[in-house]
């Protein structure tokens, strides 16, 4: 696997060819290093790619390797796979394209219901709090030894109101 684009269509920084094993579980494509990660379930550290509303067809362009699939995801991103055959290549190719076909006739999520209370926050007590009290200041510490400290502080005396 090669990134060609990243998301937003930037030109990918790291653009080298990868080898991985990988893995259609539904409407998504899942990276592992090997056979063994797979069977494992080690993932390689590499985000699994989310073939919906996808653009998958065949690399003829791209003459350094035989049998690419060039796969232009929705983000704007690219990626290229090398595949081992022609007959390889057919297979994934048939599977990206049904996997992104299923993608595209699921409805939308639904609408969520215009809210009339206010939210409730995981965290967060009742709305309807007493106000915390707290000392007046004042009548803790005189206003006179507040600008004695602050005089001392900035190395000077102030006058006391």
């Amino acid at each position: 696997r090669k990134q060609e684009l990243q998301s937003g269509g930037r030109r990918s920084t790291v653009r080298s060819w990868k080898t991985f094993y990988a893995v259609f579980v539904g409407q998504s494509l899942f990276f592992y290093r090997d056979h063994n990660d797979y069977l494992e379930s080690k993932p390689s550290g590499s985000p699994p790619i989310h073939l919906v509303r996808a653009n998958c067809v065949q690399a003829n362009d791209y003459v350094k390797k035989r049998h690419v699939i060039r796969l232009c995801l929705s983000d704007a991103s690219e990626y290229l796979f090398a595949l081992e055959s022609e007959s390889v290549l057919k297979i994934w190719l048939e599977k990206m394209i049904a996997s992104n076909d299923a993608g595209e006739f699921l409805p939308p999520p639904p609408a969520e219901p215009p809210a009339e209370e206010e939210p409730i926050y995981a965290n967060a007590g009742p709305s309807h709090q007493e106000e915390s009290s707290f000392e007046d200041e004042a009548d803790t510490h005189s206003v006179k030894e507040k600008k004695s400290r602050f005089g001392r502080f900035f190395g000077r005396a102030s006058k006391a109101v």
